[in-house]
């Protein structure tokens, strides 16, 4: 008679395989990358699919890191959401206060605001400086005329993210990018979790990153200036994502009252650094995705299922989203088929 034990290690086989059969096919058009799903705390599926490099055409291992690009986001506002548990800053913390020679127009943003992409700061930058110097990347971003009030509508920009980096490379004497660390990877256990600017790791098979089956370079080191800082340039492994997502289980090192904070909507969908979406007939999803050149990727988390789902790609095809294809494949696959 097959125990209790062996027949969920059986059901969980027999899941990882239809799930492979719905990435799989997804690789003649060009997916290649790894895709990690945790159900019930248990991972389910974890399969690298593709290859590092052109030249060598090694397969890629479930170990593989990518540059995660904008989910990079949640990262920034659990640091933000740490620093303010510590006093080294607050949520209703405004700019004026933070950073010097802000313009008027923008001295009452808060740090809310910029997390929650509801200061007003514009979606359209174009940046004329030395990207490596923090001082000269934040004035230049000041100069640019917000597109709305403080805290009257939501506009997803990059540089909400760029200047949240710049303020906490200035609040904490540890730097942004050891703040980081200190804060997010080293508790969160995200062992291979490093920044693109960064050498390989010890025996790394470092990834290519390719764009319409192009190589244009390797997925580290990669440039990490102050218009990358704080809304791209981490580079990791899809099982660093997940323990990053299980900052949000009640077992986590994260209090109860910041995981609420974490993912309190401000205005539409956006919480500090995710999206929260509820639709009708589906399961309330936690989100984020990104891209950066030659990589993207998923975070979804379905805390109502206790679904985890992490893709990670080192393709971009223009206009093809088979993160998201892959994502809602399985989401149904487990939840509606």
């Amino acid at each position: 008679m097959m125990t209790g034990a062996a027949r969920a290690a059986d059901d969980a086989k027999s899941l990882s395989k239809r799930i492979d059969g719905i990435v799989t096919p997804l690789t003649k058009n060009g997916f290649s990358g790894c895709v990690l799903v945790d159900l019930d705390g248990d991972v389910i599926h974890r399969k690298g699919y593709g290859i590092t490099d052109p030249k060598s055409k090694t397969k890629l291992a479930p170990t593989a890191r990518f540059d995660i690009g904008s989910i990079i986001k949640p990262m920034v506002a659990l640091a933000t959401l740490e620093l303010a548990r510590l006093g080294t800053l607050q949520l209703d913390s405004k700019l004026g206060t933070l950073l010097k020679d802000v313009p008027e127009d923008k001295k009452e943003i808060t740090v809310e605001q910029l997390l929650s992409h509801t200061g007003g700061i514009s979606k359209s930058y174009d940046l004329k400086v030395d990207t490596m110097k923090r001082d000269a990347v934040v004035a230049d971003l000041l100069k640019i005329g917000l597109e709305a009030p403080p805290g009257t509508k939501h506009i997803y920009s990059n540089a909400n993210y760029f200047l949240m980096a710049a303020i906490i490379d200035v609040v904490d004497k540890r730097g942004y990018e050891d703040t980081m660390r200190e804060l997010v990877f080293k508790p969160l256990n995200m062992r291979t979790a490093r920044f693109s600017s960064d050498p390989p790791l010890k025996g790394e098979k470092v990834p290519s990153r390719f764009e319409s089956r192009a190589a244009i370079g390797q997925m580290v080191p990669w440039p990490h200036g102050w218009a990358h800082r704080g809304a791209t340039g981490v580079v990791c492994s899809v099982d660093d994502l997940l323990a990053f997502r299980k900052a949000l289980d009640a077992d986590s090192p994260i209090g109860p009252d910041e995981r609420e904070d974490w993912i309190k909507i401000r205005k539409e969908d956006s919480a500090l650094g995710w999206s929260v979406l509820s639709n009708p007939g589906r399961p309330k999803l936690i989100v984020h995705g990104g891209s950066s050149p030659g990589s993207k990727g998923l975070l979804a988390y379905y805390p109502e299922k206790d679904l985890t789902v992490v893709v990670l790609s080192n393709h971009i095809v223009p206009g093809n989203i088979d993160e998201w294809q892959i994502a809602n494949s399985i989401r149904d696959l487990l939840f509606v088929n």
